[in-house]
């Protein structure tokens, strides 16, 4: 294991609480390493409240209405007309 994948899983155990780890792990690496989104949308990302289904390949949070159930794209859409300075 290299010193960036430790890196990545210390992160990821650390802000995710999801038994598809792994799973979300190799997702995020690929993500970063093609360039995808910015490595501050991931670091946002990471910091949110959200569980992640691999199965669905999407992001869930709760809130007043439910759960609401996001895409990585809708939440990158978010964050640049929102969050991004």
């Amino acid at each position: 294991m290299t010193n960036e994948e430790q890196k990545l899983r210390e992160f990821v155990s650390k802000y995710v609480n999801d038994d598809n780890e792994p799973t979300f792990l190799s997702d995020l690496t690929a993500l970063i390493s093609e360039g995808y989104y910015p490595k501050e949308f991931v670091e946002w990302l990471l910091k949110k409240e959200l569980r992640y289904s691999s199965m669905l390949n999407k992001f869930y949070q709760d809130s007043d209405s439910g759960i609401v159930e996001l895409t990585i794209h809708d939440l990158f859409y978010y964050w640049t007309k929102n969050v991004k300075q």
